[in-house]
């Protein structure tokens, strides 16, 4: 009761989100044991088929790492000679050290304009995090009769079946009639694997990302080699796709078996996945997303990205409840919130879950903008666009939750940028809507306070349990971590 009332408050605090809370009672947040003992088998059956095929998978990378069409395409995608000339076993390691330290991302917050054209995509925001103590998953939302999945048609949600039970091997369940909050929790939430490093995640899904906790993921997670829904959209016949075109696209554009792995949909865990991995530069080789540019992304620290290349990504089924304290990190995209009232709401909302927020330029557009003016930039092979790995900027407020305390800002400076953005907003002028007028903020506030550019992790420089990126330090690179609280370690536990 008291957890639930604490909630009651923040919701009532946040002026985040222009519609009501859903009327029916929230669901009780697991406080600790966030896996049923079936899902835990479940997962340990899973895990033990995955290591089988990653391992088998490693082989065939091996060889095709050797190839000299591979070291060319490095060289051709700009890796350089100190990648290219590494042996095919090297390399190896790198990417699974690489893959050990991967973000795994959870984004949300499309706005009510997108909605209206896209029903069902993660419209829910900081409230209705807060009211149900967890981000709920789809079928969550449709048992507790959420608006969010009002109008999502019954192909969707039959899509979403098929994935679950096809690809990520779950239990079929009758979840069209008498769905309740029980079954509905033995779903997944979904995750992105951030393989290119994209400062917002899989921005596709929203202004916020969610940054996980890498030992939650590897406790909870199977792993698909690409997004479950677009593959069954396009490539399984046996469904009716949402779009009537997807299946012709797919067929024109992906690689439909490269989601096999010997001839099988063999799901994988954040330790065993290179059979995803393989899997993954298959599906997506025909439109760019081929072994040697997947490698070079990976490796390479600000590498360059197609915006197309930001939906090329392993996609996660996370099962149990995804909440606060299975974060290390919130995203916000500045050119939509910064300076806004939501804003506020997002400190409020990181301050009372003692939980780190940063802020990602990404292309330097609001989230309808990239949605309404970018789609050209998405044509495969397309360099219109292009964009280089990130750094994000620790907002201020986050330092005492992180493990560096305290660091010394410019607080003037961001006070006076924020003052600017908010009068901008207000008066609704051009320089609003425009890449230069943010990119020009960003640079103001990067070059103020140099040592709140976070740059995100590469290969095992730092523990990605809780650590999301480094700042400098004299001549090192430091770490920066979540700091959790004591008195939430407990809620981890799985029995």
């Amino acid at each position: 009761m008291r957890a639930f009332l604490r909630r009651l408050v923040l919701v009532t605090a946040l002026r985040f989100g222009s519609y009501a809370c859903d009327p029916v009672p929230p669901p009780v947040t697991p406080e600790k044991a966030p896996l049923t003992p079936e899902q835990v088998d479940f997962l340990r059956s899973a895990g033990q088929v995955a290591a089988v095929a990653s391992a088998k998978a490693e082989t065939d990378l091996i060889a095709a790492f050797r190839h000299p069409s591979f070291r060319l395409g490095l060289l051709a995608e700009g890796a350089g000679v100190h990648l290219a000339d590494k042996s095919a076993e090297d390399i190896l390691e790198m990417v699974k050290k690489a893959f050990a330290s991967l973000e795994y991302t959870s984004n949300f917050g499309v706005s009510d304009q997108y909605r209206k054209t896209h029903p069902g995509d993660g419209a829910m925001d900081l409230k209705t995090i807060t009211y149900y103590g967890y981000i709920p998953n789809m079928w969550q939302l449709n048992a507790s009769k959420s608006k969010l999945v009002s109008g999502i048609p019954m192909s969707q949600w039959q899509i979403l079946e098929a994935a679950e039970t096809g690809l990520y091997g779950l239990p079929s369940a009758d979840l069209f009639k008498g769905l309740d909050m029980t079954q509905a929790g033995d779903r997944p939430s979904y995750l992105g694997a951030n393989t290119r490093r994209v400062d917002m995640g899989i921005a596709r899904y929203g202004a916020y990302a969610a940054i996980l906790r890498n030992d939650v993921v590897r406790q909870r997670t199977l792993i698909t080699a690409t997004d479950s829904g677009g593959w069954e959209n396009g490539c399984n016949s046996s469904v009716t796709p949402v779009q009537k075109f997807f299946p012709l696209a797919a067929k024109i554009l992906a690689r439909c078996d490269g989601m096999e792995f010997e001839g099988k949909y063999a799901p994988g865990t954040p330790e065993s996945m290179m059979h995803n991995f393989l899997s993954s530069t298959k599906v997506f080789g025909e439109l760019g997303g081929h072994l040697a540019r997947h490698v070079y992304q990976l490796l390479t620290p600000h590498a360059k990205v197609r915006p197309l290349e930001t939906l090329m990504y392993p996609e996660g089924g996370l099962l149990g409840p995804l909440r606060p304290i299975d974060m290390k990190l919130i995203v916000a995209d500045f050119a939509s919130l910064f300076g806004t009232l939501e804003a506020e709401s997002l400190r409020l909302w990181c301050k009372f879950h003692k939980l780190p927020l940063a802020w990602a330029l990404g292309f330097g557009l609001s989230w309808d903008d990239e949605q309404n003016h970018t789609k050209p930039d998405f044509f495969p092979w397309s360099d219109t666009g292009m964009m280089t790995t990130t750094d994000r900027l620790m907002d201020p407020m986050s330092w005492p939750m992180t493990n560096l305390g305290s660091v010394e800002t410019a607080s003037t400076t961001w006070d006076a940028v924020t003052e600017d953005a908010k009068l901008c907003r207000k008066l609704a002028t051009p320089e609003c809507k425009m890449r230069v007028q943010w990119q020009n903020w960003w640079q103001e506030l990067a070059l103020a306070t140099p040592q709140a550019q976070v740059k995100p992790l590469y290969a095992d420089e730092c523990n990605a349990d809780l650590c999301f990126g480094s700042v400098p330090d004299v001549s090192k690179q430091q770490c920066v971590c979540r700091v959790v609280p004591a008195s939430t370690q407990a809620d981890l536990v799985i029995v």
